[in-house]
């Protein structure tokens, strides 16, 4: 009984190795990339710490540089292949009195940030700047720490299609994301955990 037990426990395990978690519906292979490069940048970084000798402290400098512009290469390539001006999912909860969210995209990315394009509606005029918070969620729900902040300080016309550009820092922190939440400047400061 203990073998069937041990047998059935090393088939899981080899299963699951050999699954690929590396991809995702919203952003394909994008955060696996960025990891690999974010992983590659730490060990660099601990061997540069580490280091009493100057020569071999400018030789991993250099390949510190040379790791976050390959990075950068290998990111936009990606990019510009296969999510160039995606759509991003949202919801827009509790959707305020000012602005509605028309529609969110990506229009560029470079080492370990994403820079998202967001397009929202006044629904009235108003003469104060206007924020909008936005984070993502991951297939669960539960929102991936780190958040974008759009301004407008514009103030807003009625009907009139306002654009919020902002990056996100942390691309190997969206494996699992699905879509961005979007909040008011009030839904926001109301919010505890939307502060992490």
């Amino acid at each position: 009984m203990k073998s069937v037990f041990i047998f059935f426990f090393l088939l899981t395990i080899h299963f699951f190795s050999c699954t690929d978690n590396t991809n995702n519906n919203l952003f394909g292979n994008l955060p696996s990339i960025a990891e690999k490069y974010k992983l590659k940048i730490e060990k660099v970084q601990k061997e540069l710490s580490q280091t009493t000798d100057l020569p071999k402290g400018r030789e991993f400098s250099l390949e510190l540089l040379n790791i976050k512009d390959e990075a950068d290469s290998e990111l936009r390539s990606y990019f510009k292949s296969n999510l160039l001006n995606s759509s991003i999912p949202f919801l827009h909860e509790n959707e305020n009195e000012l602005f509605s969210v028309k529609s969110i995209k990506i229009v560029s990315v470079s080492f370990n940030q994403i820079e998202i394009e967001a397009e929202f509606i006044a629904k009235t005029d108003s003469r104060n700047s206007v924020f909008a918070y936005l984070k993502f969620l991951d297939i669960n729900g539960k929102e991936i720490p780190g958040w974008i902040v759009a301004l407008s300080n514009k103030g807003l016309k009625k009907d009139f299609v306002f654009t919020f550009t902002g990056s996100f820092t942390g691309i190997d922190k969206l494996f699992n994301a699905e879509k961005i939440l979007v909040k008011s400047r009030e839904d926001y400061e109301s919010s505890s955990s939307f502060n992490n």
